[in-house]
């Protein structure tokens, strides 16, 4: 079904935020942001939507149909780290992050059953590292931003030329996030 699900519930609470926030950016960008950057925010809502509806909501379906939940989220998660492999700066800490982020995405959309947040945190993850702080989105530049930080000589935090997700500090920031992700529901069930 594409990750579409129905659920008894409303969205979740943070999906519910992610899309409030999200709405808010959108409308804010065409009004405070150079009209360039505005359309960066668009493509990345195309982008971010598209590359979540292939990988989780078509692509990890289909593995779930015939294979175990566990192999469905490695493979598409490693299948998507390797799609950015011809990126410029791409290196092995690049892809362990962005196999962590496919994990991430995939935990999400299993717990929530709801594209529309992984979808979200994926546009808003790519729109802020590059529109917003400057700094290159999976090896590519970003010609617009509103602020712009240079790191020199410390590609282990900044991630050299891929970017932010080519540095540690997004290691432990997914490996939190995930950690997060797979204690929510379970923090719920004991309320």
């Amino acid at each position: 079904m594409c990750g579409f699900k129905k659920q008894k519930k409303a969205l979740t609470f943070y999906s519910q935020s992610l899309i409030c926030h999200c709405n808010a950016l959108v409308l804010l960008s065409f009004i405070i942001l150079p009209y360039k950057t505005s359309a960066f925010l668009g493509g990345f809502l195309l982008q971010g939507f598209y590359e979540e509806l292939v990988f989780r909501g078509f692509f990890m379906i289909s593995i779930i149909r015939k294979n175990t939940i566990f192999v469905a989220v490695m493979v598409n998660s490693i299948l998507f780290g390797l799609t950015h492999g011809f990126n410029n700066g791409f290196q092995v800490l690049a892809l362990l992050n962005l196999i962590l982020f496919g994990i991430f995405e995939s935990i999400y959309l299993l717990k929530t059953g709801n594209i529309w947040g992984i979808s979200a945190i994926h546009s808003m993850w790519n729109f802020i590292q590059g529109n917003i702080y400057g700094f290159n989105v999976s090896g590519m530049a970003q010609s617009q931003s509103i602020f712009i930080f240079k790191i020199s000589n410390c590609e282990i935090f900044s991630g050299g030329t891929f970017g932010l997700e080519g540095s540690l500090l997004t290691t432990i920031v997914l490996l939190s996030a995930i950690n997060m992700v797979i204690l929510y529901n379970t923090a719920l069930q004991l309320q």
